[in-house]
């Protein structure tokens, strides 16, 4: 078992940015590690979700060469593996991507479906993946793993497109958590179950 009043730095960092996006959540961190790290209970609509959280250092500084700094807020290295994606219980994985540059720290919100879709689409299914995310100077971000130098340089002017590449979309969006803890008139959202009372 994790040691009880140990919380890793990174799902602590992670914590204390949802207690800012989502002040009404209680958060829970579970005694055994099952797949999720952190339990989020919605008091008031009696809805919970749960969380996978990984978070990088900022490679930009030490391993990339000068040419990106200008246009790179950060770069983070990940090595999930493919089967931890595929058997995840956790309703969304949050990304933490902390630049050192801008003591900055973004996160990307996304569901374990389609992160696994997205990692396929991009590398095949191998279990053991490499995975690069590049946030830009504009707030775009990207998997930028097994880029050519070309499609690099078209990343950081802004000239790249490819829609499993972009992640985007998922940059410090709570909507889909906040949609999944609201309660629904028949019902808790997404088929989350309500806190009984009784």
């Amino acid at each position: 078992m994790k040691p009880f009043y140990t919380i890793d730095a990174g799902e602590f960092l992670v914590g204390s940015q949802i207690e800012k996006e989502l002040p009404s959540v209680s958060l829970w961190f579970p005694a055994k590690d099952e797949g999720d790290d952190l339990l989020l209970l919605d008091r008031s609509a009696g809805t919970i979700c749960t969380v996978q959280i990984k978070v990088s250092r900022d490679y930009l500084a030490t391993h990339m060469d000068a040419f990106f700094h200008p246009h790179l807020e950060c770069c983070g290295w990940f090595t999930p593996r493919r089967s931890k994606i595929q058997n995840s219980i956790a309703d969304f994985w949050l990304i933490g991507l902390h630049s050192y540059g801008h003591h900055r720290l973004s996160i990307l919100i996304v569901t374990p479906r389609e992160l696994l879709r997205r990692y396929d689409l991009i590398h095949g299914q191998v279990e053991r993946l490499q995975s690069y995310f590049w946030i830009t100077k504009r707030g775009r971000v990207f998997e930028a793993r097994g880029l050519s130098k070309d499609d690099q340089k078209k990343v950081v002017e802004d000239r790249f497109a490819d829609d499993a590449r972009d992640f985007t979309p998922f940059l410090s969006n709570w909507a889909d958590i906040r949609q999944k803890l609201r309660a629904e008139p028949n019902g808790p959202a997404n088929g989350s179950q309500p806190i009984r009372s009784d």
